[in-house]
């Protein structure tokens, strides 16, 4: 058997391990931006599990409500972590002789630990004026990740 279609299962696992995760972000619209790139996220995975090497569907920040101001350090923590283990499983599984391939699965990659800095930044951010800093740059991640993994993106590789 092949390494991709061994690779096959493994990546539908971690889509669906993706698509799960939850942190609480603190506003509506990096809330919504979370949700959206995490859909990318799972369908990207699901996508290289097919064999493709661009994104297949579009997927659009929905208009969840939640979010209050209050940044829950501990799911963002969680959701950080989650996504770190996801994106060295993804690296391993991706990788070929020469690294992980441009394309969709480099960008997929790179998403993974750019979501995961940006919650961990949110989950150590402390006190209010620290999240006042740490928050926009944290949102512009989190919106970089949804576009990089939309069809038609030059975003990333």
């Amino acid at each position: 058997m092949s390494r991709r279609h061994t690779a096959v299962p493994a990546l539908l696992m971690l889509a669906d391990e993706v698509s799960c995760v939850h942190a609480e972000v603190g506003d509506v619209a990096t809330h919504n931006d979370l949700a959206a790139a995490i859909d990318a996220l799972a369908h990207a995975l699901v996508d290289l599990a097919d064999g493709r090497e661009h994104p297949s569907t579009h997927t659009a920040a929905p208009e969840l409500p939640g979010g209050g101001e209050q940044v829950e350090s501990a799911s963002c923590a969680a959701a950080a972590a989650t996504l770190r283990g996801v994106q060295l499983r993804a690296g391993r599984l991706l990788a070929g002789p020469d690294g992980i391939p441009s394309g969709l699965a480099s960008d997929t990659v790179e998403a993974l630990g750019v979501l995961a800095g940006a919650l961990q930044d949110l989950a150590g951010a402390g006190g209010p004026t620290r999240l006042r800093a740490v928050r926009p740059t944290a949102h512009r991640a989190v919106r970089r990740c949804h576009r990089m993994l939309q069809p038609g993106s030059t975003l990333g590789s």
